[in-house]
């Protein structure tokens, strides 16, 4: 259905409105006296900062296609979640950033997914490779968070928002740390055992 109506309650403040929507995007939310049915509610988008893929599709992929990502992001936005920081997890720094490359080319190509990848999250290889700390990333993987490597993932990303996680006691996280903040780069602490003076 290409456009429509409901009736609903405005999960911002409790109150029944009626929206309307042209391409799958509300066009107008207006108050109404009519009360909705309990279980309709509408509210904004969710913004997952942590989207490895979904719907079957993996982001992880080598061949990762632009369908792929449409079928991802369509199914994410029917379950309220309408935009997201595409991640990437550890594996062969290579892949990691021709596939980082690769995606944005994707998002860039594509209206609706400009819209749905507001950014990216490099979730690895600048992690613990303690058993225990880095969970389901293999320790194999795991590199130092070079001063180079952060600049290329900057210029991989060029000026869009970038997550980046690093255990800051692997070695170089401080550094890491201070060249991604330099670079524009928000900073997120994950799979650590860092002692708390380092923290």
């Amino acid at each position: 259905m290409s456009h429509g109506q409901i009736h609903a309650w405005n999960i911002l403040d409790r109150k029944p409105v009626l929206a309307k929507w042209e391409e799958g995007l509300f066009t107008e939310i207006t108050p109404t006296d009519e009360p909705p049915a309990k279980a309709k509610w509408i509210g904004p988008p969710l913004l997952d900062l942590q989207v490895n893929g979904f719907a079957g599709i993996d982001f992880q992929q080598d061949d990762l296609s632009e369908a792929d990502l449409l079928h991802a992001v369509g199914q994410l936005g029917q379950a309220c979640c309408g935009q997201i920081l595409f991640t990437l997890v550890t594996d062969d720094w290579e892949a990691m950033t021709r596939r980082l490359a690769r995606a944005r080319e994707l998002r860039d190509a594509h209206p609706a997914l400009g819209r749905a990848i507001a950014g990216w999250h490099i979730e690895g290889p600048f992690l613990s490779a303690e058993t225990g700390y880095c969970g389901a990333h293999p320790p194999d993987k795991m590199l130092r968070p070079t001063p180079e490597r952060v600049a290329e993932l900057r210029e991989l990303t060029g000026d869009d928002p970038l997550l980046l996680t690093i255990a800051p006691e692997v070695n170089g996280g401080l550094k890491g740390f201070a060249t991604a903040r330099e670079l524009g780069i928000r900073v997120s602490i994950g799979h650590t055992n860092a002692p708390g003076h380092i923290l």
